[in-house]
């Protein structure tokens, strides 16, 4: 083996000239598909359930404490016990009203 000498510079990275074309690094235009311009794709829109049962049962929540505060509470039970019952009653309620809706909506739309 010969050491370069000086003058030249040792090769660790081939020259621009050596290098291959892209065109040359490309497969033949036949292994390609036909380009016909960008393709359109159908795009589902559809409601985020998640949000809209929350939501419902946010307002059913809302309403028991509305309802709790301003009504008579019996001396026995209390208001808490009065609260805890309509926030789940009306929260459930609100819950399926919210994805009920939901639904309609997605129907609505197709």
């Amino acid at each position: 083996m010969s050491e370069p000498h000086v003058d030249q510079p040792a090769e660790s990275a081939p020259s621009p000239e050596s290098a291959p074309s892209p065109e040359s690094a490309q497969p033949p235009e036949s292994a390609q598909p036909p380009e016909s311009g960008p393709r359109r794709l159908p795009v589902r829109r559809a409601p985020r359930y998640g949000a809209f049962l929350l939501t419902g049962a946010a307002i059913g929540v809302l309403l028991a404490v509305v309802l709790a505060l301003s009504g008579s509470a019996d001396a026995d039970t209390g208001r808490g016990q009065l609260l805890g019952y309509l926030a789940l009653l009306l929260g459930l309620l609100g819950g399926v009203l919210g994805g009920a809706f939901a639904v309609l909506i997605e129907r609505l739309r197709r």
